[in-house]
């Protein structure tokens, strides 16, 4: 009779069994992983001389010669991401240590891929479009960009994502080169992602800017920086031009001077705006641009500008001397009274001599010629519309640009980013970022000789875990001691406002992120009762500071956090016509 195997005995060879069927699964899969992993990783070696040649190559703006590069990158992508895309790659991610490198290596292919296939062509497309649409007499044909909206903004949207995915990954838990090659990866997207965001944007706002389909009348509004305001300077010059197929026609111009004083506000202005800076804002055209609501200054223009034509423009730009120094780098120098204006001597020529040899009609006179005359450069002349871009991309970020328009579609384009006007611009840059705008109490054009210097950070952390952040602004005149009898009254305000003839009166706000709170304001070392609201729904507090040549003096504005944890403050500031110092404290109250 044959005895069976005991029960115990067989459970224990069931074990064995499974447990070593298990191994050689585990075995098998290393070596599965292990195989594919050493193919992916040559696919993804392979990508550094291509990525280096292709860098050469838009540097060199040859877009001809990129996309076959484009096309090798991609491939090899794919490549590395079908090797690391399947089942068992995706089970050997949970092991431990070995796990995080496997699922980076995975996530950095499969996003790169993707950048590959969905981003890259598009916007290479597009850039030819662009770089094609110039004939030689300077006309841009661009009626082949508004098809390529819709790509771009995938592309734009593809890098969205893969900025999420690469973040979400734990370079400290992987080999210092996967986290490397990781980091470049994620660098070049931020790097690239803001760009590819405005050029979907463009797609929409350049066919409709400049009259592809149908003429379009623009209120171009020129800004002073020599006399501040919060979007710039004092609106001294209008200048509405009508577009159509890319060509430029000048309709009229007039200066402040041709525009009345009201008695009251010409449209309905915030009491928050009030409340800051007084009626002014809607009763003197010159103050337009006092508000960081750019809408609202495209509305009290076009009111004015209505008033003295009978006309209602469809959009409405503004723009500051510096903005034509970039577009003269992009187009070259134009004539002016004989003479060569070109960037490197536009402030000087416009903003210096003229106030002090030309009368104010004078000075007038000659800013809107140099606005037409580069305005008429830019109709006429053939040029690299790659290199006006990148020229424009600065005096953009710095805020020297703002745009709107009564087409829904293209307002849309504008709204969230820089171009909308200050308060957009703060909105846009992020929960931490302040504003300090400037605005000047002198009636002249003082602020030529005004030096800034903006230092922000956390100063304290409460008890209660909330951080006091201060900014702290300091201005400083340059202007010369005879200011006051040496200068003409053009420029020093001859002491009519409530300043000093040769002192600079400045009046300073400082927009807070939404949700802070008002701590107060300390002028050189003394409270003072400064004017707290909130506009445009920021928390804004105000001062002015009076300086007489060579004096230096700061205010601290202080404001308290909403929540419990760190504070690291983004200063945004009034365009000016040389750059402040801007300086960050340490964060704390981690």
């Amino acid at each position: 009779m044959t005895v069976g195997t005991p029960p115990a005995t067989r459970a224990r060879r069931y074990i064995w069994w499974g447990l070593s069927a298990l191994a050689i699964t585990v075995v098998l899969a290393g070596a599965w992983v292990g195989v594919r992993g050493f193919m992916a990783k040559s696919e993804l070696e392979s990508l550094a001389g291509l990525s280096s040649d292709l860098r050469s190559t838009l540097a060199a703006q040859d877009q001809h010669a990129a996309m076959p590069l484009i096309e090798q990158i991609g491939e090899h992508a794919a490549r590395a991401s079908a090797l690391t895309g399947d089942p068992v790659w995706a089970a050997a991610e949970y092991i431990p240590w070995v796990g995080p490198n496997l699922r980076m290596a995975r996530v950095t292919a499969t996003q790169l891929d993707a950048i590959m296939r969905e981003s890259a062509p598009p916007v290479l497309t597009a850039l030819e479009t662009l770089e094609g649409g110039v004939s030689d007499d300077g006309r841009l044909d661009l009626s082949g960009v508004p098809a390529l909206a819709p790509e771009l903004r995938h592309a734009a949207a593809t890098l969205d994502r893969a900025s999420a995915a690469l973040g979400a990954l734990d370079e400290q838990a992987v080999l210092p080169q996967l986290a490397n090659g990781m980091r470049e990866l994620r660098d070049a997207i931020d790097t690239a992602h803001p760009a590819v965001d405005a050029l979907a944007r463009a797609s929409v706002l350049l066919p409709a800017l400049l009259g592809s389909d149908e003429p379009v009348s623009i209120l171009v509004l020129a800004q002073n920086n020599a006399e501040l305001r919060t979007g710039g300077g004092i609106t001294g010059t209008f200048i509405e031009m009508q577009v159509h197929d890319g060509h430029i026609t000048v309709v009229a111009q007039s200066d402040s001077s041709d525009f009345d004083v009201k008695s009251a506000p010409i449209v309905p202005i915030p009491e928050s705006t009030t409340t800051l800076y007084g009626d002014s804002v809607g009763r003197w055209v010159q103050n337009a641009s006092m508000t960081p609501d750019f809408e609202l200054t495209a509305e009290i223009a076009l009111a004015r500008w209505h008033e003295l034509t009978g006309r209602t423009p469809e959009v409405v730009v503004s723009v500051d001397p510096l903005v034509l120094g970039a577009v003269l780098r992009a187009v070259g120098p134009v004539t002016l009274e004989g003479s060569e204006l070109h960037a490197d001597n536009l402030v000087q020529r416009l903003l210096v001599d003229p106030y002090v040899q030309l009368d104010s009609k004078q000075q007038s006179v000659l800013f809107q010629q140099a606005v037409t005359a580069v305005f008429d450069r830019v109709s006429t002349a053939g040029f690299d519309p790659l290199a006006l871009a990148e020229q424009l991309a600065t005096p953009v970020e710095e805020g020297r640009i703002s745009v709107w328009s009564s087409n829904p579609e293209v307002q849309a384009a504008i709204a969230g980013t820089a171009l909308a006007g200050p308060a957009a611009r703060q909105h846009s840059a992020g929960d931490s970022a302040f504003a300090v705008y400037f605005n000047d109490a002198t009636g002249g054009k003082m602020d030529i000789y005004l030096d800034v210097a903006i230092t922000a950070g956390i100063e304290s952390c409460r008890a209660d875990g909330l951080a006091e952040v201060v900014v702290d602004v300091r201005l400083t005149s340059n202007a010369p001691a005879d200011a006051g009898s040496a200068l003409p009254p053009s420029v020093t305000g001859g002491g009519m406002w409530g300043t000093g003839t040769g002192d600079i009166g400045t009046l300073i706000t400082v927009s807070a992120p939404a949700g802070y709170f008002f701590g107060g304001v300390i002028n050189e070392g003394k409270a003072v009762r400064p004017g707290d609201v909130i506009e445009s729904g920021f928390p804004s507090s105000t001062t002015r500071i009076n300086l007489s040549p060579g004096q230096s003096e700061s205010a601290q504005f202080r404001f308290i956090a909403p929540q419990p944890g760190s504070a690291d403050p983004v200063i945004l500031h009034t365009p000016l016509l040389t750059q402040p110092e801007v300086a960050l404290m340490p964060s704390g109250c981690r």
